[in-house]
């Protein structure tokens, strides 16, 4: 086993994950959200860090969502209910084998939620929704049973249910939690959250087709599935929320693709224009200033400082690429239209994966170093 064996895993389930990501995106909204999904999932700050660790988070990710999404385009494409019922809960069962009961409660509420909002009792009370129950606990158990055999039933309690009880506390840590947790979540979906807080405001429902506004509303409950249920939980962490960045996503990429296709001038706002253009400059001064700081640190700098540094060639890089994909985002700023905002978020992409090689992956090795 090397750190690159280890590391395998969570690369692979990464880009399987944006492939998802994409696919349902394009599928249903276009390549414009296909494409601001597909690179806004793999550059959310929470897959930046926990995407180099050997971490079963991206795995899980990978197999909850896909439960998620592959269940929702067979039921919004009218397929037959026993098809996207044994799809999504044989699929679900995949990754309760990864992290446990965190999946079921995500994947059964989003279902539940979603037919309840549609008023469609007769597919949520249906002999194909038993037969998806029966098709999780039938892959479940093929390694339930054995492992229950092997462990007995303190073996079963710790495997399903132990971490979940350590982690359910009271009193004030309760009331801190609820509190910190959307500020945490919304760190861990940057620089992405900003662009739907951005965005989304400027998609009109009033000119949406009653099937967007159905798909939309059942991405939301399916965000509201996994990520109160965490809300909820005193002692859970950040990660545990991973699997809803791929519906924040394709959130993003429905936004921006809206946007480009209802913006009637083909211009944005004034105050859209100028936020922009100021988080722009931010982006460029920001970059540049920690490619200037990596590139002098030395042995007399403060520890903090040391952190930065990066190699020459690293330092020309993401100065070089921080100022133009600055550069576009400024002068494509108040534009609408479907090729600058596929410039934009080409730019933003790539200048978070060069700042992710360059600096943050540079902060990791040298926080490492004794």
């Amino acid at each position: 086993i090397s750190r690159w064996t280890l590391r395998a895993p969570t690369f692979i389930a990464t880009v399987f994950t944006a492939m998802l990501v994409w696919w349902f995106a394009r599928r249903r909204w276009g390549p414009l959200a296909g494409l601001a999904a597909g690179i806004a999932y793999p550059t959310m700050a929470m897959v930046l860090d926990i995407g180099r660790r050997a971490e079963t988070e991206p795995q899980f990710t990978l197999f909850l969502s896909g439960a998620l999404l592959l269940w929702q385009d067979l039921y919004h494409r009218a397929r037959p209910a026993l098809q996207h019922f044994i799809v999504g809960y044989g699929i679900c069962a995949l990754a309760a084998l990864t992290k446990g009961t965190q999946a079921p409660v995500a994947f059964i509420g989003m279902v539940i939620l979603v037919l309840a909002t549609r008023k469609d009792w007769r597919t949520l009370f249906s002999l194909s929704h038993l037969a998806g129950i029966v098709t999780f606990v039938t892959v479940v158990a093929i390694w339930q049973v054995p492992s229950l055999m092997a462990t007995g039933a303190t073996g079963f309690w710790q495997t399903w249910f132990l971490e979940a009880s350590n982690r359910t506390q009271g009193g004030i840590e309760f009331l801190t939690h609820l509190f910190e947790f959307p500020f945490e979540f919304f760190v861990q979906i940057f620089p992405w959250g900003v662009v739907l807080t951005l965005y989304a405001p400027l998609v009109s429902r009033s000119r949406l087709a009653a099937s967007d506004k159905a798909d939309i509303n059942s991405l939301v409950l399916t965000l509201a599935a996994i990520v109160i249920p965490v809300w909820l939980v005193a002692a859970a962490r950040p990660r545990y929320v991973m699997p809803a960045l791929p519906i924040v996503a394709i959130l993003v990429g429905i936004a921006v693709s809206k946007c480009a296709s209802e913006t009637g001038s083909g211009t944005f706002p004034r105050w859209m224009k100028w936020t922009t253009r100021a988080l722009a400059m931010l982006m460029v001064i920001g970059v540049v200033g920690m490619a200037a700081v990596g590139a002098t640190t030395n042995e007399n700098s403060s520890p903090m400082i040391q952190y930065l540094s990066i190699p020459i060639w690293a330092a020309v890089l993401q100065g070089f690429v921080g100022i133009a994909a600055g550069f576009l985002v400024f002068s494509t700023s108040g534009d609408a239209s479907e090729s600058a905002l596929r410039l934009s978020v080409l730019a933003v992409g790539v200048f978070i994966a060069v700042l992710s090689v360059c600096t943050i992956s540079s902060v990791y090795v040298n926080r490492t170093r004794d």
